[in-house]
């Protein structure tokens, strides 16, 4: 099965690579008119139940979708160690006349939006996808492709990571201003593998990220917050030369010039 033109934008496929890119996957497909196959199998549900398609109808739209005259089906792909999982999961109530593929994942028709992993439906009268400041300023030639293969959408009232809510995230001042964290108005928020969840206890108002990517409020650095450690003499020596370079610039208040004072004992 080959892809309609201008589909993908085009530096988009050299970024995806895993087991098999997803062009192979796509190209694996074998439509005979009469059965759909992937791999020489049929198609399957999360359960592995055989799902029947009507050949003389499928097609891909875009790469994370497919429909034919019964359904629209939303695709996933997981791997885990050497092992994948590829099963399709029909989506049910979508305007197929108004259907539209936005970026990997994301869809929307005149109703709603749709994310392919698990066919998950979003009840979102606007949705667009994530701008990555990190990774635009890091790879600034690969803007279009960095936020058509992100996997965060954002509402009018809320962030969704995988399709799903993050919950009491503001969308409206939602930031990855480092490679493992996001920021809104309220929060902050630890990315661990394809999961993002928020770090409580932070200090908003005093909080700061170091060229390294790492970062800390006065009181601890973000992993000792996220991990609910205390404070060690390895931490001290750890972020020296990044309060060292921010000295004067920034509150005595930080625990490291409290350690440093030995207002805050080292342990």
């Amino acid at each position: 099965m080959k892809l309609a033109e201008n589909t993908i934008p085009t530096n988009v496929i050299k970024t995806m690579l895993s087991i098999l890119t997803v062009t192979e996957l796509i190209e694996s497909i074998v439509n005979n008119g009469k059965t759909v196959t992937l791999y020489g199998q049929p198609f399957t549900n999360r359960k592995g139940e055989p799902i029947l398609l009507d050949a003389q109808t499928f097609k891909s739209i875009g790469i994370g979708f497919f429909a034919d005259r019964n359904n629209v089906y939303g695709l996933t792909y997981t791997r885990k160690s050497n092992s994948q999982k590829i099963y399709l999961t029909p989506i049910k109530n979508v305007d197929i006349d108004t259907f539209q593929s936005l970026s990997l994942y994301y869809a929307k028709d005149a109703n709603q939006y749709y994310y392919a992993q698990g066919g998950k439906i979003i009840k979102e009268k606007n949705l667009v996808l994530f701008k990555d400041d990190y990774l635009n300023n890091k790879y600034p030639d690969r803007t279009t492709t960095n936020q058509w293969i992100s996997e965060i959408a954002l509402g009018n009232e809320f962030v969704y990571v995988r399709g799903r809510k993050l919950k009491n995230a503001d969308p409206k001042t939602f930031r990855r201003p480092q490679q493992f964290y996001f920021t809104d108005k309220n929060s902050v928020y630890f990315k661990n593998g394809p999961s993002i969840k928020p770090i409580l206890g932070v200090d908003m108002n005093s909080l700061i990220f170091f060229s390294k990517g790492f970062g800390t409020d006065k009181h601890k650095h973000l992993y000792a917050h996220e991990s609910k450690q205390e404070l060690t003499t390895y931490d001290f020596e750890f972020y020296r030369d990044d309060f060292e370079k921010l000295r004067g610039t920034i509150s005595n208040d930080y625990w490291w010039y409290k350690m440093e004072s030995g207002e805050v004992t080292k342990s």
